[in-house]
């Protein structure tokens, strides 16, 4: 029997892509909050039983690695209206910015959770958050025109 041999981007690319499969199944079921501890036990039941003498640190680092996948998706979908597909299925209707999900602080944890489910508080914070990095944009805005106009000069 041949065995056969994946590589490591391979396996990445497979979970990014379960993960994107399983927040999106949770965005067409129509779910209340998507938690990222849950889609990581979902994708993590997807795969095969590890088993073997390091059977726990197999476990640990998988597991790890797919929460960091996760994470990362949770927030290039959530969190960046620019990245989201183009299709316009995360943004609200009749608005160009506004997106159906928001990632929100909750039980220690960053969830995604439907804009008709926030609260007006969790909406204002997100508008805080976003004001804020408005402000840091400008000022690192500036501070590129400062240094091109430094290194202009010493031309």
């Amino acid at each position: 029997m041949q065995k056969t041999t994946v590589t490591i981007e391979e396996v990445r690319s497979r979970i990014a892509t379960d993960v994107r499969d399983i927040i999106h199944g949770f965005e067409q079921q129509h779910a209340d909050i998507i938690r990222p501890d849950i889609v990581s036990i979902k994708v993590m039941e997807g795969y095969g039983e590890i088993s073997g003498k390091e059977t726990d640190v197999f476990i640990l680092a998988t597991y790890s690695h797919v929460r960091k996948t996760v994470r990362q998706a949770f927030n290039k979908r959530y969190n960046k209206p620019e990245d989201a597909p183009e299709d316009g299925t995360l943004l609200l209707e009749g608005f160009e910015r506004l997106q159906r999900w928001y990632l929100v602080a909750e039980d220690k944890d960053a969830i995604a959770r439907h804009i008709e489910d926030l609260s007006v508080k969790q909406l204002l914070t997100k508008a805080d958050e976003y004001d804020k990095m408005a402000v840091g944009c400008a000022l690192h805005a500036d501070e590129l025109r400062r240094y091109a106009d430094t290194k202009q000069m010493a031309m």
